[in-house]
């Protein structure tokens, strides 16, 4: 996506889905965007990235930033304001992953969950454990390989899963 076609710089987004709100008919297009490491102005790109897909597809958006940092900075909310006129509030959703419980997730069935646990908060000697449950969630899920990959993909981006696929898990 262009985000400055005069100077030609270029964004990608995330990730871009749409999808209906459930049990309606109503199309909606959902953003999220993943951030690694805290930027004091990621708020002003969130705002940008919605108003480039709300020009080009005119649909509602449910905007959503994950925080997969250790830092707790984290703002949902961008504001344009002159101190004679408010011109715009701009709000999105927010998942600060660190600030999860990653045993809270060890029973879910759902891939997205397990990806994310090595994102979520836990002590350097649970370590070990969570790569052991991400792996029975895996097996417990009996995902097609290709999803697999993926899953993997993002629940080794700190470090390869290939370590793991060489141990007995308990």
């Amino acid at each position: 996506m262009y985000t400055n076609v005069l100077k030609g710089n270029t964004r990608r987004i995330d990730i871009v889905i749409e999808t209906t709100l459930k049990g309606t008919d109503v199309l909606v297009i959902v953003h999220i965007e993943l951030q690694s490491y805290k930027q004091n102005d990621f708020h002003k790109r969130m705002y940008h990235y919605f108003s480039m897909l709300y020009n080009k597809f005119q649909k509602p958006i449910v905007p959503i930033a994950v925080f997969t940092y250790k830092e707790e900075w984290e703002t949902d909310q961008y504001t344009m304001e002159f101190p004679f006129l408010h011109v715009l509030t701009f709000n999105y959703l927010t998942l600060h992953l660190k600030k999860k419980n990653w045993r809270a997730y060890i029973h879910s069935d759902n891939p997205a969950a397990a990806a994310q646990m090595s994102q979520m908060g836990y002590k350097e000697e649970e370590r070990l454990q969570v790569k052991k449950e991400f792996l029975r969630m895996i097996v417990r899920m009996e995902l097609d390989s290709a999803k697999q990959r993926i899953v993997y993909g993002f629940f080794g981006r700190e470090e390869s899963i290939n370590f793991l696929l060489l141990h007995k898990c308990n």
